[in-house]
């Protein structure tokens, strides 16, 4: 009988562990400062004031460690997080999660002193992260008969397969010639292009779940009668052509990833106009959300226009997507996620509001430093790492609390 209690106990402590509850507490806050180290470390090498790390060709170290290790801490914090909700079965948490996490830590501590560590125990470090993100997800996903959940399964996969191909790339494996064939000379930028695309990807999925019924809720809540109509064939449109814009991107047909970018731009942009954006402007855990979207279609376009041989930096578009649509986005998602989550009423804590106001700059000034004289172009890219890192900073000191307290409702999570 005090065994059964005591494993009772254990069982209710499990549940509610504060930052072991779920998912989402441990990869947001680590997340967050990542986000902080990285770009001070990146801007610093860039800038020739410490060495680069013995990792990949320029640029490399700080385009992989953007995707696969912030954006994704924030996709395994928020899949492992919802996905127990959407099936109502138990979330990952306790020694499984302080485990995933190490794994991801680890990952990111070989990048950093990649210099003086062999790159294949970087790749093999690196590389597990994801497919045990996956297999998590499956656990939760397996019996619930919630089949179109199991596609966020492949885009983990795809995910894999991209950093897959940088990793072999920095090795210099030699790759068939059928590789060769497809990804061109260049794999690794390739692939780690492609992998951009596949977060966004994963963010119009997300998106197109979330963004509507959040809004349509929130302007209810408010007072203003509004329904949001959600079109099925829109939002399988744009997975489709995300998909599409992928493939073309990974095969290097850039007259046909041309093409899918101004489809996912158009399709996007059509989307965004329903979920009407212009009543969003008095909440700002609403109006973060939907300006994370409009970077999408921006960075889209940008693309296509460099694409299309127009005089557009090749980099404008790359830094529309990463900082403002998928760092934007995440830092949206997140701050919602971690009131809701954790039985907090959906009102933002003092002063994160500038988390928003700092990333859209950083977006904002990264992109347009492209265009302006380049004398000014240190300080300004100092300037743009700096509202990133107030951005990331101020989540941390806002919502560091929250994070690691156990729900004030009592309830497990």
């Amino acid at each position: 009988m005090v065994n059964i209690e005591s494993q009772i106990r254990d069982s209710q402590a499990i549940e509610n562990y504060g930052l072991w509850g779920r998912a989402f507490r441990p990869f947001f806050l680590l997340m967050a400062l990542f986000g902080v180290i990285t770009v001070c470390v990146w801007i610093a090498m860039w800038l020739g004031k410490v060495a680069l790390p013995g990792w990949g060709r320029t640029g490399w170290w700080h385009g992989h460690e953007l995707i696969f290790g912030f954006a994704a801490a924030a996709i395994a914090g928020f899949i492992l997080t919802a996905s127990a909700v959407w099936t109502g079965r138990r979330a990952l948490q306790g020694l499984p999660l302080v485990a995933l996490v190490i794994v991801w830590l680890l990952g990111r501590i070989a990048f950093l002193f990649s210099a003086y560590i062999p790159a294949t125990l970087v790749a093999c470090i690196d590389l597990a992260f994801l497919p045990l993100v996956a297999a998590g997800l499956i656990w939760t996903l397996y019996g619930s008969g919630q089949w179109r959940n199991y596609a966020l399964v492949l885009v983990l996969a795809l995910l894999t397969l991209c950093n897959l191909f940088i990793h072999l790339a920095v090795l210099e494996v030699e790759l068939p010639a059928i590789v060769v064939m497809v990804l061109g000379q260049a794999p690794g930028e390739v692939a780690l292009r492609a992998a951009i695309d596949v977060v966004i990807l994963l963010l119009s999925i997300i998106g197109g779940r979330i963004i509507p019924p959040f809004t349509a809720n929130a302007l209810n809540r408010d007072g203003i009668a509004h329904s949001i109509k959600r079109y099925e064939w829109l939002d399988r449109s744009i997975i489709t052509v995300f998909v599409l814009l992928t493939v073309t991107r990974l095969f290097s047909i850039e007259p046909l990833t041309m093409v899918m970018s101004l489809a996912a731009a158009v399709l996007t942009l059509g989307r965004i106009w329903t979920w009407q954006s212009w009543r969003t402007f008095h909440d700002p855990l609403l109006w973060s959300l939907h300006i994370g979207a409009w970077w999408i279609v921006a960075g889209l376009a940008l693309d296509t226009a460099w694409l299309a041989g127009l005089p557009v930096s090749k980099s404008a578009g790359i830094h529309a997507l990463t900082i403002g649509a998928i760092s934007g986005s995440i830092l949206a998602v997140v701050t919602r996620v971690g009131l809701g989550h954790t039985g907090r009423p959906l009102i933002l804590p003092f002063g994160a509001v500038w988390i928003y106001v700092a990333i859209n700059l950083a977006a904002l000034i990264r992109v347009a430093l492209l265009y302006l004289p380049a004398g000014y172009y240190a300080q300004l890219l100092w300037l743009s790492g700096a509202c990133w890192s107030v951005a990331m900073l101020q989540f941390v000191i806002r919502y560091y609390n929250i994070l690691i307290n156990s729900r004030p409702d009592g309830k497990p999570g």
